[in-house]
């Protein structure tokens, strides 16, 4: 279960960034048909959250934490 999970994510994710190329490659116009998402996408994508699927907004800072090795 934890790999057909994992494999689902993983599919999504790389059929969004399709579906966000093929956005940009058209003038912000209208997708490619071949990349509009399944129900199932689209229910994936709710779950991971936006973060999983474009990165975190700017304003994090990554080395305002220390690690427990760097320590």
């Amino acid at each position: 279960v934890k790999k057909k999970w994992a494999d689902l994510k993983l599919s999504t994710k790389k059929r969004l960034a399709a579906l966000k190329r093929s956005t940009t490659q058209t003038g912000g116009g209208q997708p490619d048909p071949r990349f509009v998402l399944t129900p199932t996408e689209e229910r994936v994508s709710a779950l991971i959250g936006p973060e999983s699927i474009v990165g975190i907004s700017v304003g994090g800072d990554t080395d305002e934490h220390v690690s427990i090795h760097e320590e």
